[in-house]
């Protein structure tokens, strides 16, 4: 099967996709067509830089679906993109309200234009989608927690858990805060850059969620139980092969934050 199709009566024969490859896939000829390199098309990594690049939508890679088109009038004005990262906060108090599966699903396609190593987007989620699962992976949570005190560990005196245990068992939730959604990423242990590829995706997703309203806080404690509490990982259904890189809650903000409080310069070392 070929790697990709092309319109003739669209292409404009100018060698773009045969340029943008990063693995060159395409070979060109001036005034011609582009045409598969027999040699590297195994290497192709279905980035899409060709499909994108085109423009005349000409090439289409085999196995997907056609490219959307997008004017520069769609894209939001430097000043938005900065307002929308700085105007992110980490929400720790949420309202009753559940969020929706079918939005936690869109959100979750978003990430997969997150920038991976090797566009091998190697990520998986678990997806705790109403406040009873959220409180489930608390209570998992909390067991890992009790180990660590009754320890006496570093992470107990850390991260103060006898604390956050007590709250939990009177009924305030320092865990997740009350979210009503928590989502867990994780990847292979091997690969190309796997914890590197799961904290984008994870930023990509707050991003996107605070675009729609929704309000993201990163689950530390979820996080670290994780890594020790095998029953979580189970009740999570992550795959032996893999690790937990981090977790967001998710949910409607309970207050509205209307100012964007101000940052020290970044320190940079010009050479």
């Amino acid at each position: 099967m070929s790697l990709f199709v092309i319109d003739e009566s669209l292409c404009a024969r100018d060698g773009l996709c045969a340029r943008e490859c990063p693995v060159s896939c395409i070979d060109w000829e001036k005034g011609g067509l582009p045409v598969e390199n027999g040699r590297t098309a195994s290497r192709c990594i279905a980035c899409g830089h060709c499909m994108a690049v085109c423009p005349k939508g000409a090439l289409q890679l085999t196995g997907f679906g056609e490219a959307r088109r997008v004017s520069k009038k769609e894209l939001p004005s430097p000043e938005q993109a900065e307002l929308l990262m700085q105007t992110r906060r980490s929400v720790r108090e949420y309202s009753d309200k559940p969020v929706d599966r079918e939005l936690l699903s869109h959100l979750l396609n978003v990430t997969e234009y997150a920038p991976s190593g090797h566009n091998a987007r190697p990520v998986g989620w678990s997806v705790a989608e109403s406040r009873e699962k959220v409180e489930a992976v608390c209570e998992s949570v909390a067991e890992w927690m009790d180990i660590e005190v009754k320890a006496r560990s570093e992470k107990s005196r850390e991260y103060f858990l006898p604390g956050i245990l007590r709250y939990w068992r009177r009924g305030r939730d320092l865990i997740c805060r009350g979210a009503p959604a928590l989502a867990v990423c994780h990847a292979p242990l091997n690969g190309p850059t796997p914890q590197e590829d799961a904290v984008v995706a994870l930023t990509y997703l707050e991003l996107a969620a605070h675009a729609h309203g929704l309000g993201a806080c990163w689950g530390g404690l979820v996080k670290f139980a994780c890594d020790a509490h095998a029953p979580l990982r189970e009740l999570l259904g992550v795959p032996e092969d893999h690790a937990v890189h981090g977790v967001l809650m998710l949910g409607k903000p309970k207050v509205r934050y209307g100012s964007v409080p101000p940052r020290r310069p970044a320190s940079v070392r010009w050479l």
